[in-house]
């Protein structure tokens, strides 16, 4: 007799077991949830926020001992990061080749949802630099940029891109 009353305790807890679960798994869910391409740019436009004025330093140190912009190749070369995934940059020290002075550490050691980019320009109305950030999201790149100097139509908010394979 105890043996069945075991059995009956046993099943009536998996039972309960099992609703328990059945009403907690959607509230679960909902936050594991895959965030949608807009919170993505939103949660990246955040962090450039954060980032921005240690790029900004870094170009007014440079620009201040070298008289020209600095250049910052992509952070990520070999995979860009993907629907708000955080990726460490694995550009390392790597430079360009008439400019040996890399990103700074308090980019390159953190893990990032976006690959930055940092290009200057010496343009008729004068010099300057454009940050640009790229994001795979779905499958799709998208990627916006500011812009220090005077050429402001070089600023570009997002957008989607076509990249072109060779």
């Amino acid at each position: 007799m105890a043996t069945m009353t075991g059995r009956r305790l046993s099943r009536a807890f998996i039972l309960l077991l099992v609703i328990a679960l059945a009403l907690t798994t959607p509230a679960a869910s909902a936050s594991t949830l895959a965030a949608t391409p807009a919170e993505i740019r939103a949660a990246i436009d955040a962090r450039l926020a954060q980032l921005w004025p240690v790029v900004q330093t870094k170009e007014a140190n440079y620009l201040a001992a070298h008289g020209h912009y600095w250049q910052g190749l992509r952070t990520h070369r070999f995979t860009l990061p993907a629907d708000g995934a955080l990726v460490t940059p694995d550009i390392g020290a790597l430079t360009p080749t008439d400019q040996p002075d890399p990103w700074p550490s308090a980019i390159t050691t953190i893990n990032l949802e976006m690959a930055l980019v940092i290009d200057v320009y010496d343009g008729p109305l004068g010099d300057g630099y454009v940050a640009s950030v790229w994001v795979m999201i779905g499958g799709r790149v998208w990627m916006r940029s500011a812009q220090v100097g005077p050429e402001t139509w070089r600023v570009e908010g997002w957008h989607e891109v076509t990249l072109e394979t060779p």
